[in-house]
């Protein structure tokens, strides 16, 4: 039975030898469920003021652990110490939807507290204006920050967030992370936050604890100075003095390799090597790995990507299994994509196969499980493929879909001086290298008389680039919907030029070598390919009932949701993969080639399998429309 501590605990308060106090302290625990161990003779201990982070499989006892150290689960053995104050917060918001948000905040406070209490934990959160709010009204940022307010307005000495960030786009993740940072500095609790985020943990945390088979199988300080950023070089680089050597030995070699990937290289062979020490934190770890020549800080990594299941590619969200049969199709996703569209529109009913789902933040690394034979096919946009094959990947491009161009767009700040893409010259612009706004940047660029040498590129993904865009430290930025729609709806950027007559407009589904040697996973991944293109045809008849289950999906506010749906998702028509998408791909790697953003040159049509173009439209079919709604 779990005992209190009902001391304070408070960040101050120190141990005699001089150590802050113990905020939890578990020895010898146990939880069982029909006779299995999820948490196995477990011990733990963890400072006040401390802010842990614990990461793990799906299943491996982490939100056991968090339910018992909240006090919601006393069936289990051991000894367990823990605050008396302490305040959980959870995936989901949790609010009732008869009650009004400040009367949400003070739920379950004993008494009758008054108002004022809910306003002011409210205004920490930045909620003052919606406490009269119903929460059927709020976004799903602000209904998460309700559920935070309602945390803290119990002055916890431990708080407790059990994936408070994972329903959340990527955009308004970013701010939730920054709040909670700002929160933990101004109140000195301590923290235990359950996460499936490697970068998260990073960005967050003081100590990070890996969960395995029920107890903790790694724990390691998180030795980064604070404030920290998502930009922050120390949160891309290994530290250490082996990490520092190789860095030398990397700087004086770097020339050497003919590419511009900067911080994202990925060249083959020899230069891959040479340029370990400017690939990001998470992939030199996934590499090293291999080598067994880690730095200090990059070992622990290496276990927590283990333990979580995946590189630092996979977000760990997904994991969930639909069919029945002896043949498993291992189908790479993003969040709220294929699954999402084959659940909503009824066709995961009657698999006589299983589909294994698993998400990934954005396509090149979902390529790169393709690749490596962790994925069977996944689903990504026009430019992934080119980058995948411009380094030998191997991959190969077996469905396609046409869609509006419309979503992918150049923005700007409303009050920006630039009217027209001819002004970008000189310009600061941000982009996620590899997608497929960074090609559409290319083109736009060209049509406007200009290159990439007349500008100065930012290679950012959207988190990043939306931080540095919202403080004026980039001029424009090329995006892909969502992400438009969203800025758009927030009011605060306009459209400097869009996609339209410069893109293909293409998306593609692609799949493992292997895979498709394989008679009956061939054959899945045909049925597969059949059941996308009815569901594509649900989505466009069904724009607002998909528009709802995508924003419940991602966490993206309705009207964003059903705007990028019009403007872009909606409109998709599956096509044959023929000679002019083979054509319109090759123009692509052709132009990266020769700006040296791709290691070398190609024929696209060697990564192409048409077997399942059955008598599916040209690519060069119009996309759908929803006609002025759309636009």
């Amino acid at each position: 039975m779990a005992t209190d501590l009902h001391r304070p605990v408070t960040a101050p308060a120190l141990s005699p030898a001089g150590e802050p106090e113990a905020a939890v302290r578990v020895e010898g625990l146990t939880r069982a469920f029909d006779g299995r161990a999820v948490i196995d003779d477990l011990d733990l201990t963890l400072k006040a003021g401390e802010f842990t982070a614990l990461l793990g499989r799906s299943g491996c006892g982490k939100s056991t652990l968090l339910r018992v150290l909240a006090g919601l689960d006393r069936e289990m053995a051991g000894t367990v110490l823990v605050p008396r104050r302490r305040a959980v917060a959870f995936q989901a918001p949790r609010l009732m939807p008869w009650k009004r948000v400040w009367r949400n905040v003070l739920l379950g406070l004993p008494g009758k507290p008054e108002r004022a209490l809910a306003e002011k934990a409210l205004a920490e959160v930045g909620l003052t204006d919606r406490a009269g709010a119903w929460p059927k009204t709020l976004s799903g940022g602000e209904a998460q920050r309700a559920s935070l307010a309602r945390a803290l307005v119990r002055e916890p000495d431990l708080l407790l967030l059990d994936e408070p960030f994972g329903a959340l786009d990527a955009l308004t993740r970013i701010k939730a992370q920054q709040l909670v940072a700002e929160l933990w500095q101004r109140r000195g609790c301590a923290i235990l936050l359950v996460t499936h985020d490697v970068d998260e943990a990073l960005l967050l945390a003081d100590r990070v604890l890996v969960m395995r088979d029920g107890r903790i199988a790694y724990d390691t300080p998180v030795g980064l100075d604070r404030p920290r950023g998502v930009g922050a070089p120390r949160l891309h680089r290994p530290a250490g003095p082996a990490a520092e050597r190789a860095g030398r030995r990397g700087r004086a070699r770097r020339h050497r390799c003919p590419c511009r990937y900067r911080l994202r290289c990925r060249c083959p062979g020899r230069y891959r090597n040479r340029r370990m020490n400017s690939l990001p934190l998470l992939i030199v770890t996934e590499h090293r790995m291999k080598r067994r020549a880690l730095p200090a800080l990059l070992l622990p990594l290496a276990l927590l990507l283990a333990a979580c299941g995946g590189g630092a590619s996979s977000t760990g969200a997904g994991g969930s299994t639909d069919g029945k049969g002896s043949v498993t199709l291992n189908v790479g996703d993003q969040k709220g994509g294929y699954e999402a569209i084959l659940r909503a529109s009824g066709e995961l009913d009657d698999l006589d196969y299983r589909v294994k789902w698993s998400t990934f933040t954005s396509g090149p690394p979902l390529l790169e499980a393709v690749s490596a034979g962790a994925v069977d096919i996944g689903g990504v946009g026009n430019t992934p493929p080119v980058f995948a094959a411009g380094s030998d990947s191997n991959i190969v491009v077996v469905g396609a879909t046409h869609g509006s161009p419309a979503g992918e767009a150049i923005v700007v700040p409303k009050d920006s001086p630039l009217k027209k893409p001819e002004q970008l010259k000189g310009a600061s612009i941000a982009v996620a290298q590899g997608s497929s706004a960074h090609f559409q940047l290319v083109a736009s660029l060209r049509k406007a008389g200009l290159s990439i040498e007349d500008v100065k590129l930012n290679y950012l993904q959207p988190a990043d680039a939306l931080a540095a865009f919202s403080r004026g430290k980039v001029d424009a930025w090329a995006i892909w919907d969502p992400y438009t729609s969203q800025i758009l709806r927030a009011g605060n950027a306009r459209v400097l030029t869009t996609g339209d007559g410069v893109v293909n407009g293409l998306g593609f589904q692609v799949a493992s070598p292997a895979s498709l040697k394989d008679p009956q996973k061939s054959k899945a991944i045909g049925d597969l390919l059949v059941r996308l293109e009815r569901a594509q045809s649900w989505v466009f008849d069904h724009p607002e009932e998909w528009a709802k289950v995508w924003a419940k999906e991602t966490g993206l506010p309705h009207e964003v949701a059903l705007d990028a749906v019009k403007r872009s998702y909606g409109t998709r028509v599956p096509v044959a993969i023929d000679d002019a998408a083979i054509a319109s791909e090759q123009e692509i790697a052709d132009t990266f080639a020769e700006l040296k953003l791709i290691p070398r040159r190609f024929a696209f049509k060697d990564y192409v399998d048409t077997r399942f173009n059955r008598d599916l439209p040209a690519s060069t079919t119009a996309p759908r429309s929803y006609g002025k709604a759309s636009s």
